[in-house]
């Protein structure tokens, strides 16, 4: 893959350089006066992706994904309107997986942590009484639409 902007043969996904992005102080991201749609990339100097960001829309939302020098995968989240949601995996540099995260609406759910000889160091789901919850449930109803109704209609 190199530097210059283009659809890849395998994805119509744009890839574009960060440099070529305007990132708002509102968070949002533009790309030739438009919200962006696309993979926000950084590139090696020999063109390769080492990190690239989807957006839609102008929001950061998609998957992210950051490789080694060797081009190898070394961790992949996802993101929807900019906070941490699903799926967060990251690898050692020496091949074994070293998390796997649940987010939602960037509370953390669950999380595994291996050692680099692939013992698990942690186990974490979090507490059924945890205040973010709440959060996480407010969230999920404002974007489903179930919002409560004024108290004067």
């Amino acid at each position: 893959m190199t530097a210059d902007p283009k659809r890849e043969s395998d994805s119509t996904m744009l890839r574009v350089p960060w440099d070529d992005l305007d990132v708002r102080p509102d968070g949002w991201t533009f790309y030739e006066d438009r919200p962006f749609d696309g993979f926000a990339c950084e590139f090696t100097d020999d063109g390769r992706v080492r990190e690239e960001t989807q957006f839609q829309h102008g929001a950061q939302t998609g998957v992210s994904r950051e490789y080694d020098d060797h081009g190898r995968l070394c961790l992949e989240e996802h993101f929807r309107c900019g906070s941490r949601h699903g799926l967060l995996r990251e690898w050692y540099r020496n091949g074994p997986q070293k998390r796997e995260s649940l987010y939602q609406s960037s509370v953390l759910m669950q999380e595994r942590v291996w050692d680099e000889q692939g013992q698990q160091i942690r186990d974490y789901v979090i507490d059924p009484k945890d205040w973010r919850l709440t959060l996480v449930e407010t969230y999920q109803k404002a974007e489903s639409g179930d919002v409560p109704k004024d108290a004067d209609s």
